[in-house]
């Protein structure tokens, strides 16, 4: 029950008591972080070939050769999370694997999942299909929405998409994306979150200040607030101050309450973003 309430204490409750180990292991391969410059703190090859199912956020950093990252991917089939932490390409091996993961949420450099010797489009039309379930989409690095104009259709589930300030064509994504009920413009190397004074054509549209996006993303992997939970809040908050207007404005309350479905429609309620958050962390055996 401790390790629980306090989940940074399971690997602890492991070692003095190690035949409670099969009831924490979720716990502690729920989240790794690996190809990081201290390995004081990652898991094994062996641990993830033993443990690796219960693996369902991944971190990938630039430390690896790619040989050893295949396997790491390969050894955690369950991975619905994956932060790929790295502007080297990946290799078709790790590709491959990739492909198979059932992922829900995907952070990446273009450089890692594309080769920027070939166009984007056509690579981006053989992997995108491969991720029918994903919802959640950050990309990092130089790269121009055109490039990928026609291949958002192929991401069918995709409801939220980031990436850093300073791309055009924003439109292109409501228009590409039929599930498409946030667009995340991500303004780093700032303190906090705040809104920077941005006024968006589309109220779909957010912008963060975001300090620190590796810490951010353990943070939303260990159930925290994170760019995302924010955003939503911001949304929230947005859609409250439209409706405010509206029902000063309009008489037809028919009308009315189908603009506000339609409005409220992509953004998910507190009780539900806690429900996710608690989601996050692996249950509680029996």
């Amino acid at each position: 029950m401790a390790a629980y309430n306090h989940p940074g204490t399971a690997p602890i409750l492991a070692r003095v008591a190690k035949y409670i180990f099969p009831w924490v292991a979720p716990m502690i391969f729920n989240v790794v972080t690996l190809g990081m410059r201290n390995k004081r703190r990652e898991p094994s090859l062996e641990a993830l070939g033993r443990h690796g199912q219960y693996v369902r956020h991944m971190f990938i950093g630039d430390a690896d050769p790619m040989e050893i990252v295949a396997e790491q991917l390969s050894s955690c089939p369950n991975v619905e999370n994956l932060a790929l932490w790295t502007p080297r390409t990946l290799n078709e091996n790790c590709l491959q694997v990739i492909k198979l993961l059932p992922l829900l949420r995907l952070y990446t450099y273009t450089t890692t999942i594309f080769n920027h010797n070939r166009h984007l489009g056509q690579q981006a039309k053989s992997l995108f299909p491969q991720w029918k379930d994903l919802t959640h989409l950050t990309i990092y690095g130089s790269w121009s929405p055109a490039e990928l104009h026609s291949c958002w259709r192929l991401l069918p589930k995709l409801q939220c998409l980031a990436f850093p300030v300073g791309h055009n064509l924003p439109s292109v994504f409501f228009n590409e994306c039929p599930e498409l009920r946030m667009l995340l413009l991500l303004n780093d190397g700032f303190r906090d979150y705040e809104d920077d004074l941005y006024s968006p054509n589309d109220p779909r549209m957010v912008r963060l200040r975001l300090s620190n996006s590796v810490t951010d993303w353990k943070l939303g992997a260990r159930g925290g607030m994170d760019a995302w939970a924010h955003a939503e809040d911001r949304l929230e908050e947005r859609a409250d101050k439209i409706e405010a207007w509206l029902l000063n404005q309009m008489s037809d309350s028919a009308e009315l309450d189908r603009i506000l479905e339609r409005l409220r429609s992509g953004i998910p309620s507190p009780s539900r973003r806690r429900r996710r958050r608690l989601s996050s962390q692996p249950s509680q055996p029996s």
